[in-house]
Formats: C-alpha cells, sequence, structure tokens
C-alpha cells in the first residue's frame, strides 16, 4: 500500500499544496452591509480572475479581517469561514451584494420609486 490521501476513486496520491495559500493574501476591499462583510482578496499564488476572490463573511468584523494572519476562502464548518465565494471581478463583486442584499431583507424603493438595497442605489 503506497502512502498520502487515499481520494474517492481508491486511488493514492501525493498531498496537493493548498491553493491559493492562506497566509499569502491581501486586502483590496471591504465592504460591510449590515453583520455582512464583503471583501475582495488577491492570493498571489492563484491564477483564476489574477488571483482575486469575493467573500463574504456573516458576523465578523472589519478588524478581524485586516488583523488575520491568514485567510481561507474556501467555504468551511467554522465561524470564521465565509459563507458564500464569488468570481474575484467586478461582476463577483455586484453578485456578492446582490446575494448580502438578500440576506439582509432590507429591500424598499426611495421618495423618487428607483429601486434601493440598504441604501445603496441599484443600477439596472
Amino acid at each position: 500500500m503506497g502512502g498520502g490521501p487515499r481520494f474517492s476513486d481508491g486511488r493514492v496520491g501525493t498531498a496537493i499544496p493548498h491553493n491559493p495559500n492562506p497566509l499569502k493574501f491581501k486586502i483590496t476591499r471591504l465592504e460591510k452591509i449590515g453583520k455582512f462583510l464583503i471583501a475582495m482578496i488577491n492570493y498571489p499564488d492563484c491564477t483564476t480572475y489574477r488571483g482575486n476572490k469575493v467573500l463574504v463573511y456573516e458576523g465578523i468584523h472589519e478588524e478581524f479581517i485586516k488583523d488575520s494572519t491568514s485567510l481561507d476562502p474556501h467555504l468551511l464548518e467554522n465561524s470564521e469561514s465565509p459563507i458564500a465565494r464569488f468570481r474575484g471581478n467586478k461582476e463577483g463583486w455586484v453578485d456578492a451584494m446582490m446575494f448580502v442584499s438578500s440576506k439582509v431583507k432590507m429591500h424598499y424603493f426611495d421618495e423618487k420609486g428607483n429601486y434601493v438595497a440598504e441604501g445603496i442605489p441599484c443600477e439596472e
């Protein structure tokens, strides 16, 4: 029997390095909406979307993210894990905002009849 992790199909292989490396990251944008935090994080060793990932956290303060020395973008079963992840581009950011907007259920229309979510005008 060979060493290393066993895959669901029965293969045995060597460990694959954690990608992206949760120790190498740069926070490029943060936005707090209610109890949710949307973060654009750049992982320089990740090749998709130029290393950018849009992560959504629930109940996490900006200071926690800013002070972190490790940010794993994977959806894990712990309170410090993101609850959602989106493409690391402008569309992904908008998708994250729409997701959070639906979670906080704070949809309303302004005095001019324009749709507004959590005080943020939504462009068509």
